[in-house]
């Protein structure tokens, strides 16, 4: 199984706040259960609906950078390697230069 390149870090956010997973589903009227499998597959959630992220950075006022964390896998770093191999300097050469 692929790595993948976020990590859900919600209950650290809920530690900080000190807040309940139950107590954050009843403020937000988000499932339960769906907090419970964000966490419970933190690294192998595919995707994470915008409203439901917005509501829970709304609820425990943080941001969507402080419920993921970026983890760079193998392709991520094949991408770095192919920009950095595609850059080129902008503009005219100057004179003389090769």
């Amino acid at each position: 199984m692929q790595e993948q390149m976020f990590t859900i870090t919600l209950t650290e956010m809920l530690e900080k706040r000190k807040k309940s997973m139950y107590a954050l589903s009843m403020d937000t009227r988000i499932p339960y259960s769906t907090l419970l499998r964000m966490e419970q597959k933190r690294s192998e959630q595919r995707s994470i609906d915008l409203s439901v992220l917005s509501r829970i950075c709304t609820a425990l006022s943080c941001t969507p950078n402080d419920l993921l964390k970026h983890v760079p896998d193998e392709e991520d770093e094949l991408v770095r390697t192919l920009m950095a191999a595609q850059k080129k300097p902008k503009g005219r050469p100057k004179k003389g230069a090769k």
